[in-house]
């Protein structure tokens, strides 16, 4: 065998050999969807943009033991949301609520559902349930154009006899970082800010990522999500309860 013919047969073998390295990789390449990148807590920064927010609570569990949860079982489960960043936990009021004052809706004549949508049309929204998995006895009005900024104490209210009442005519508001009725349990709150600069596409794929793991969440822990305003100059959201007569 001639040099010639030797080397031949080694360059044809070392092409073999290349080649089957090669499939693995390739063959990989084509099973379809990549996996999503699984988010990590971080402290929030200056210059961050998170979209979204998530309370947690648990009536059994401690702080500690919703933010191992939330790492090893939430953020799994919304990683296909394609989440370029996740900050927790939150400090700090995230969200406006206004608690109605029952005696006053009967002093006005207003049942809840006619003040519902006077709120919405108020501060041009639309009247839901609470998003996320949770049993809470309220609604979220969902701003339509959250961009905007909105004083909230500019807002007036068209009440029979006060055609220019104030938005709170009807009850009580406070900031908060978690609903009233989980106050008094462990709560943990996180923010998500999603890849792609659009929300509502963003926030109705996490709703739908969280109902898909209704079998992997434990039963017990409740969840809140909501739009983020720019330090509540825009606020999205007003969520809304009933006042209790005995409280």
């Amino acid at each position: 065998m001639d040099d010639t013919h030797f080397l031949a047969r080694r360059r044809l073998l070392l092409a073999t050999l290349a080649g089957a390295a090669l499939l693995p990789s390739c063959a990989q390449g084509n099973t379809g969807e990549k996996t999503a990148a699984l988010p990590l807590l971080e402290p929030g920064r200056a210059g961050m943009a998170p979209y979204l927010f998530l309370t947690v609570t648990s009536a059994t569990r401690s702080v500690e033991e919703l933010a191992h949860l939330v790492q090893s079982t939430l953020l799994p489960a919304l990683a296909p949301a394609d989440i370029l960043h996740a900050y927790g936990p939150v400090a700090g009021a995230i969200q406006l609520w206004m608690a109605l004052e029952p005696h006053m809706l009967d002093h006005y004549g207003m049942s809840v559902d006619a003040t519902l949508s006077l709120l919405a049309g108020a501060v041009d929204g639309t009247v839901g349930p609470v998003p996320g998995r949770n049993t809470l006895d309220a609604w979220a009005i969902q701003r339509t154009h959250t961009r905007a900024e909105m004083n909230v104490n500019d807002v007036t209210l068209s009440l029979p006899g006060e055609s220019h009442a104030p938005l709170f005519a009807l009850g009580s508001s406070h900031y908060a970082l978690a609903p009233a009725p989980w106050s008094s349990q462990a709560c943990y709150s996180f923010m998500l800010e999603p890849r792609r600069r659009v929300v509502a596409p963003f926030e109705q794929h996490c709703q739908a990522l969280l109902d898909a793991a209704a079998n992997v969440i434990p039963e017990d822990l409740q969840i809140q999500m909501g739009r983020l305003g720019e330090f509540m100059k825009a606020v999205p959201t007003l969520y809304v309860s009933v006042k209790d007569d005995d409280s």
